[in-house]
């Protein structure tokens, strides 16, 4: 079984007196299977015996890639192999964790080689490492997972007569900055500022100022530099009006304190004394 015969004669009679048969001895060979094909991103290494009963054959697959199937199969006796030609598929690389704040964008090949995959980051975050990762032909890629981090605001300055409180994550989305004044200053803006996916601060860093004191006025006379819009620390000067002199004559300016009150009592103007006639 397996074999046919090729050629000589299928009958031969013995020739008396001779010990001898007449026609030609026949020959028999292998039955042929039929021709195989090399498997997509492989090869067949070989195939004996041209393919004929008990030709067998192997198969390899180039690299990157595995063999699906039997990598060996045999020309059977009834000139069919012993098993389908088998296939290359890539090599299969770990799937992959889309990153914190971020998304897997598009894998290829769904993970085999050549597969290539994709990431990115939500808004207000920055991608830290590679955006796209190759699986190689050893089944593992060419880059680790990358990771998201929040984007970098502008560094921020403490207001004069203030303090920064706190300033979470670093100063990285979503972030957020308090502010305080010291002691007798008021806070003018927001005290909480976060810092924003545009990498911009929601708002612009507060100021501390004094406190107000009360707007002033003389009859009479005038206020330097204005009579209203006072606080901590600004300084008020007096004069007065032609024909009118201060009293007391030695206030001619006071300060505002601390606790919103002036530092001296208002002067008035009072029209001058005119010398007595004889």
């Amino acid at each position: 079984a397996g074999y046919e015969q090729y050629s000589g004669d299928t009958t031969r009679d013995c020739i008396a007196g001779t010990g001898l048969f007449d026609g030609t001895p026949a020959a028999c060979r292998g039955v042929l299977c039929d021709e195989l094909t090399a498997p997509t991103n492989g090869i067949i290494d070989e195939t004996t015996n041209g393919g004929r009963f008990p030709s067998t054959t192997t198969f390899s697959c180039d690299a990157g890639y595995e063999l699906v199937g039997e990598d060996t199969i045999t020309c059977q006796t009834d000139g069919s192999w012993s098993h389908p030609e088998p296939s290359c598929r890539g090599m299969l690389c770990d799937p992959l964790i889309a990153p914190a704040n971020g998304i897997i964008d598009e894998t290829t090949n769904t993970g085999y080689f050549p597969s290539t995959t994709t990431f990115s980051c939500a808004a207000g975050y920055e991608l830290v490492g590679e955006n796209t990762t190759i699986c190689q032909t050893n089944g593992t890629w060419s880059h680790s997972e990358p990771t998201c981090r929040g984007v970098m605001c502008d560094a921020l300055t403490a207001p004069t007569g203030g303090i920064i409180n706190e300033t979470t994550n670093g100063g990285r989305y979503p972030s957020s900055t308090t502010f305080s004044c010291g002691s007798n200053l008021e806070l003018v803006g927001e005290d909480t500022i976060t810092c924003q996916t545009n990498a911009s601060w929601s708002h612009r860093e507060p100021k501390c100022i004094g406190v107000p004191c009360d707007d002033l006025g003389i009859e009479h006379g005038t206020v330097s530099p204005s009579t209203s819009g006072f606080r901590y620390l600004d300084v008020a000067t007096f004069s007065c009006s032609t024909g009118y002199e201060l009293t007391p004559s030695t206030t001619t300016s006071a300060s505002c304190r601390a606790d919103g009150t002036w530092s001296v009592t208002i002067p008035t103007c009072v029209g001058r004394l005119c010398e007595a006639v004889d």
